[in-house]
């Protein structure tokens, strides 16, 4: 199996994982990150008082996943359309939300979920150009 064809495999199966988790996260009854099992005690309290964050954190922790793997110039094209369909999954579970009667919908979750998502896209590009450019034999 080719590295191309391995990562390609791995972003695939990571988001889809990640993103059955935001399903749960964000259409479960109550909105509190206590019954997230995977996530350290001592994160609970901060991320239950720093609401909009943990939904900017919970972008970015998606998006990472893919964009790590799918960082490389070549994959610019396939990476972008990944991070935007991740993107429109999660806005579309946000939407979902004012149908649960313990949950409701917000622009401002909207506006965290749209900067995560374009956060680790920017990220990818600095890494790119710095990575080009510490290694470029034309430099000054």
């Amino acid at each position: 199996m080719t590295s191309r064809r391995v990562r390609l495999t791995l972003a695939g199966t990571l988001t889809l994982l990640a993103m059955s988790i935001a399903v749960y996260t964000l259409w479960k009854p109550d909105t509190t990150a206590g019954d997230l099992v995977f996530l350290p005690e001592s994160w609970v309290p901060w991320l239950d008082a720093h609401g909009d964050l943990r939904t900017m954190l919970m972008a970015m922790a998606i998006a990472a996943l893919p964009a790590c793997l799918l960082g490389s110039h070549d994959l610019n094209r396939l990476r972008r359309w990944i991070l935007m369909t991740i993107l429109l999954v999660l806005l579309g579970l946000e939407w979902g939300q004012r149908w649960i009667p313990s949950r409701g919908f917000g622009w401002p979750d909207v506006l965290y979920t749209v900067a995560g998502v374009v956060v680790i896209e920017a990220l990818v590009i600095a890494t790119q150009w710095s990575t080009a450019w510490c290694f470029s034999a034309n430099r000054d």
